[in-house]
């Protein structure tokens, strides 16, 4: 691989976003890359790594917060990072239960409805938005949820 900034362009920001984001750039493969995979010198591929790299900052921060009870700061974290990367089901699922933690059980129910869409076979996503549901007053759907997290393994059932 080049060495790093070998395959960046001449932009005045340049060795700004290198310093912000060297680590980032050393182990992506989107760097020094089209994002077909071609080899390429596009600063849309730095781009997506600060975008990567910015949600992924976020989805930490949103997962210290959980662990610290911070429901609601988590949530705002896990927000952005979501924001960053909507297609991400960890993120979602992260998200959900921050959510169902502070009963916001609509909005949890339709982060783990994105999560399964999203996983399909991720149990603890199917068993919380099973949680969710029941909360809500849909005991039928929240069934057809928990037998599903059974069917993928889950013992929370």
């Amino acid at each position: 691989m080049a060495p790093a900034g070998a395959c960046m362009p001449s932009h005045p920001f340049t060795s700004q976003l290198r310093d912000r984001f060297s680590l980032a750039i050393r182990h992506s493969r989107y760097f020094c890359a089209d994002p077909d995979g071609r080899p390429g010198n596009t600063f849309a591929t730095l781009i997506h790594v600060e975008q990567s790299f910015e949600a992924y900052e976020y989805y930490q921060r949103g997962q210290e917060l959980l662990e610290t009870r911070d429901f609601q700061a988590a949530s705002i974290a896990l927000e952005r990072a979501k924001r960053l990367e909507p297609d991400k089901a960890s993120i979602r699922e992260a998200l959900g239960r921050a959510y169902l933690a502070a009963r916001a059980y609509r909005l949890a129910a339709e982060e783990f409805a994105a999560a399964v869409d999203l996983a399909p076979t991720d149990h603890y996503a199917h068993f919380a938005l099973g949680r969710a549901l029941e909360r809500l007053g849909d005991m039928s759907a929240a069934r057809r949820h928990y037998k599903l997290a059974r069917c993928f393994g889950s013992t929370l059932v």
